[in-house]
């Protein structure tokens, strides 16, 4: 048996400055984001046939095929349903048998967590240890990406939902390319703060990215001067955050995570659902309480409250009170 597992990863600053070539013409693009210990899993167990089976076990799932099944006719149709993206994967490689293929998600579904682009990194390695294959980690990045990007069919896809399932830790993606430079950023005290200064709340409402992505990328190449003003006001935001980092200001990194959250508040419309928006409310009256930073594209999956550890309690209630539930996790350290 062949068991992978990935973070799925916090988006904190500069998020949708990662979509190509939008990352190239802003100057220096700067994103940052870190892995979390919630975690896409898979399990690959060979046969001696020529059958796949692939099973999800967050939605109780299954879809048997044959290895002659993976056809470009077939992935133009509805032939592999929900499970397209995978199934794409798989006919990167070149199979002379089969095996079945469980999936965890390790995220709640629609959370803005970067929950399949995550496993989709996962059930690529585990295929790369089935086929005795050896790729770089940008390597397997560059392959999952193009595969997604063709599922979504609505435009580029960020890249920096990928990192985090093979580094971990605490990531600035630097802009080079079209993939980018990897600064690790991880340390102990920077982890320990993090996690007792965020709460991760999902709302249980599903948001979906892509067309988000689409619009400010059709938004910011058509010259629309709120996109790109926005796009650079989040640019010039990212990169103090991560000057506060380098020089170990936590407090200052934490404002800033919540400007990049006002700033894509004012840009995007329902960016912040009524419910999100009622709890910062409730929680604004604390001299601890920091802000709210949506996760994603928004408009629904999870959020950030940002805080003084005291607050811990009083944020627990509320969010219980709004029926929506508090995700624990901890920062994942490097590999």
């Amino acid at each position: 048996m062949i068991k992978k597992s990935g973070s799925v990863r916090i988006d904190l600053v500069g998020g949708t400055l990662d979509l190509w070539p939008i990352n190239l013409v802003l100057d220096q693009v700067i994103t940052i984001n870190f892995a979390t210990s919630l975690q896409a899993e898979v399990e690959l167990i060979k046969n001696e046939s020529t059958e796949i089976t692939i099973i999800s076990e967050d939605y109780q799932t299954k879809k048997r095929f044959d290895i002659t099944d993976l056809t470009e006719e077939n992935f133009r149709s509805d032939f592999f349903g929900p499970f397209r993206f995978i199934a794409e994967l798989i006919s990167c490689f070149e199979l002379t048998h089969g095996f079945e293929l469980k999936t965890r998600s390790g995220s709640p579904a629609g959370a803005g967590l970067g929950g399949s682009s995550t496993m989709g990194v996962v059930v690529y390695r585990a295929l790369c240890e089935l086929t005795n294959q050896t790729l770089e980690k940008k390597e397997i990045i560059e392959k999952v990406a193009t595969k997604e990007a063709r599922i979504l069919n609505c435009g580029p896809t960020g890249y920096q939902d990928y990192f985090p399932a093979l580094y971990n830790g605490v990531l600035a993606l630097h802009a080079r390319s079209y993939l980018p430079e990897v600064e690790q950023l991880y340390s102990e005290e920077l982890s320990r703060f993090l996690e007792t200064h965020m709460t991760l709340v999902y709302s249980g409402d599903t948001r979906l990215s892509g067309l988000t992505n689409w619009e400010v990328f059709k938004g910011f190449f058509d010259k629309n001067p709120s996109i790109s003003g926005g796009l650079k006001d989040i640019s010039r935001n990212a990169k103090k955050a991560y000057q506060s980092l380098k020089e170990g200001d936590f407090i200052e990194f934490l404002y800033r995570v919540r400007d990049d959250g006002d700033i894509r508040t004012k840009l995007f419309p329902n960016f912040t659902t009524p419910k999100m928006i009622e709890i910062h409310d409730q929680l604004k009256t604390f001299e601890s309480f920091i802000g709210l930073k949506v996760c994603g594209a928004g408009g629904g999956g999870c959020f950030l409250l940002l805080h003084e550890p005291e607050l811990k309690d009083e944020i627990s209630n509320i969010v219980s009170q709004k029926g929506m539930q508090i995700l624990d996790f901890s920062i994942n350290i490097p590999k």
